[in-house]
């Protein structure tokens, strides 16, 4: 007969056996709280995602019908019996000198373009690289640093929007009311339009008062030391505001400047 297992072989197998027991029941364990976890942050993100879709909903459900944007449909003019143009004013009751594109200084279109939108000709609304740029820095920063707006954006939120506030909500309707402008006015028509409802302080709305009201001239004969000035006026009317803060006006102007280069 084949002699007995040693006594001395049984613990340690029984030793062996509740190791393994006590890792299998470590790992079942481990699995039910990865999968408890795992539903968690699957429900997290459902909510996360069905909020996004709501606000999408919402800013799309509450635009303008893109068809019917007509940036000068609010304008009022004025005119003598003979029809001469005598005074206009915009859907706001601002007065407002509208011009052609031609009849405004290349130095300015330059100017504004340098330091408002860079990629003005490129993007088709929205300049996502510049979104996610701003969105990175003012995670960094933890407050708000840097503007995304595009001058498309910028117009919209003017002439259509019209809201003050800088709501996650407001940027996305900009956002879509940007998008539909690009596809129906050409890059040209939107700058112009931009440049004559933009404000600049001293109750000058558009470059051609704001030109009048600061240097005395017409926006079509606007230099290359006096573009980069206004232009940057529409950052802050007040705050840069060559008559009470010439330092900060200068200072503004170089920036600009600087963006032409």
């Amino acid at each position: 007969m084949p002699e007995d297992p040693s006594p001395s072989l049984t613990p340690r197998r029984r030793a062996s056996a509740a190791r393994s027991r006590g890792w299998l029941q470590d790992r079942l364990d481990w699995l039910k709280v990865r999968r408890h976890w795992m539903t968690l942050v699957g429900i997290v993100a459902a909510l996360i995602l069905l909020l996004v879709l709501g606000t999408f909903a919402y800013a799309f459900a509450t635009l303008p019908d893109p068809s019917r944007l007509d940036l000068a449909g609010g304008d009022i003019q004025i005119v003598d019996r003979h029809g001469t143009l005598i005074e206009q004013r915009n859907a706001e009751g601002v007065r407002v000198i509208p011009v052609k594109l031609n009849e405004i200084s290349p130095n300015l279109r330059n100017a504004t373009i340098a330091v408002e939108d860079r990629h003005f000709y490129q993007h088709h609304g929205v300049d996502w690289g510049r979104v996610i740029k701003a969105g990175v820095v003012d995670v960094i920063t933890r407050r708000p640093q840097q503007g995304a707006s595009t001058i498309t954006e910028q117009l919209a939120k003017i002439a259509i929007l019209q809201s003050p506030k800088k709501t996650i909500l407001r940027k996305l309707r900009e956002a879509m009311v940007a998008t539909a402008l690009e596809s129906k006015y050409s890059k040209d028509e939107i700058l112009r339009l931009y440049l004559n409802s933009i404000y600049y302080g001293h109750r000058a709305t558009g470059v051609e008062a704001a030109a009048e009201v600061y240097f005395g001239k017409h926006a079509k004969d606007l230099t290359l030391g006096e573009a980069p000035l206004l232009a940057g006026l529409p950052n802050g009317p007040t705050y840069f505001d060559p008559a009470l803060h010439k330092d900060r006006a200068l200072a503004r102007q170089a920036v600009v400047l600087d963006a032409m280069v």
